[in-house]
């Protein structure tokens, strides 16, 4: 039997009855304990999403409370949370990034986001790919597809058929291509030639967070917040197009930029993003929201397909204007930004993903016209002025 129920009862009844007898209320009593009794302060939670703001990365998203990688993006729209190269629906350990093992293929044991039986070098965390299966990774291979013509001389490093324009062969095993050997053969005629400029300089600025530097990220993003445009984004792209034969180069231009990019959010139509000319005197290392560069023009706008929705895929923009203004006016340096896609992140990858095998280019296509500065018929330069005529030069100036 369990006397512990009488006893306390006993004890209560005692001690209302010693109140009664000192002229106090019980009630009263009580009531004054829990008057006396501070109040706990009311928890601040602005977005009122239940966390409250002490605790809270996003205090003004709803949406939004946990950053793990720090990259300005929120958790639950993060596509990769911890920044290990894996995207969270295929990764183990998602907020954690020294975990390399995902569900697409099982481990990535050089961790760099490639699963090993996907990987050609699956313990080499800066090699992904051999084309030609010639023992040496894309990154470091010089001719990735063994064409005979080098990576930064071939139309499309990656397709031995196509080399130099326009066939692509190269008989004379001279790196040059058999059009240009022919051109040169045939007093440099002109022809059709493409240029692929990489891009030198890449990052991102936020608006939320306006003195952070995002030089080393891998991934540059782009968003327009609506109803919140503190969480604005955009992502700048340098080239150098001082590579360019200016003054070979005749008739109509044309420049098309390329990215590798995915879409992330909740989202039914196909974004738009401008794609703007900016100044172009900033560099990743110090490019904040705060010093980003001028915009100069809006030169285009472009529509991002909804395939690209969490799945990465290249995406073509003309930039023929863009190219063309930089020419003309001399400048070498071309910047674009990406800004404006609604309620909707772009994602691009840098030249910092993946040793840069999915870095944003140029390729630009113009009539070319090589300069040959030798005689057509012996081959030896013609410029053999040494300031006199030599018919007639004796020492002073010949008679008028």
């Amino acid at each position: 039997m369990n006397n512990k129920l009488p006893q306390r009862l006993i004890t209560t009844i005692s001690f209302l009855a010693l109140l009664s007898a000192c002229g106090d209320n019980p009630q009263d009593t009580f009531k004054n304990v829990q008057q006396d009794t501070p109040q706990d302060k009311p928890i601040q939670d602005q977005d009122n999403d239940g966390v409250p703001d002490s605790q809270d990365m996003f205090p003004l998203n709803p949406n939004e409370f946990l950053d793990t990688d720090n990259d300005g993006l929120g958790n639950n729209l993060d596509p990769d949370d911890d920044n290990d190269g894996i995207s969270d629906e295929l990764d183990l350990f998602p907020l954690d990034p020294t975990q390399g093992a995902d569900l697409s293929g099982g481990t990535d044991s050089d961790n760099d986001g490639i699963s090993d039986d996907q990987d050609a070098f699956p313990n080499d965390g800066n090699e992904i790919m051999d084309s030609d299966q010639d023992g040496i990774g894309n990154n470091q291979d010089p001719d990735d597809d063994n064409d005979g013509v080098l990576d930064d001389k071939d139309m499309n490093p990656l397709n031995p058929n196509v080399g130099m324009p326009n066939d692509g062969a190269d008989n004379s095993n001279d790196n040059m291509g058999n059009d240009q050997s022919d051109q040169a053969e045939d007093n440099q005629q002109p022809s059709l030639t493409s240029w692929t400029i990489p891009v030198s300089q890449d990052s991102y600025v936020h608006k939320k967070n306006p003195e952070s530097i995002f030089g080393a990220s891998e991934n540059l993003l782009s968003k327009l917040t609506a109803n919140n445009n503190e969480y604005s984004r955009e992502s700048y792209l340098q080239f150098d197009l001082s590579t360019l034969p200016i003054n070979e180069i005749s008739g109509d231009l044309t420049a098309e930029l390329f990215i590798h990019q995915k879409l992330n959010g909740d989202i039914n139509s196909a974004p738009v993003i401008n794609v703007n000319l900016t100044e172009g005197d900033w560099s990743e290392d110090l490019l904040t929201w705060e010093n980003k560069p001028a915009m100069r023009a809006t030169i285009g706008q472009s529509s991002i397909s909804l395939d690209s929705l969490d799945n990465p895929a290249w995406h073509k923009i003309p930039v023929t204007s863009a190219v063309n203004i930089l020419l003309n006016e001399g400048d070498s340096q071309l910047s674009l930004s990406l800004s404006n896609p609604e309620n909707v992140i772009l994602s691009v990858s840098s030249k910092e993903y993946h040793a840069g095998v999915f870095s944003a280019f140029l390729k630009i296509q113009a009539t070319h016209t090589p300069i040959d500065g030798s005689d057509p018929a012996t081959g030896d330069d013609t410029n053999t002025d040494s300031g006199t005529n030599p018919d007639t030069d004796t020492g002073t100036n010949p008679e008028p």
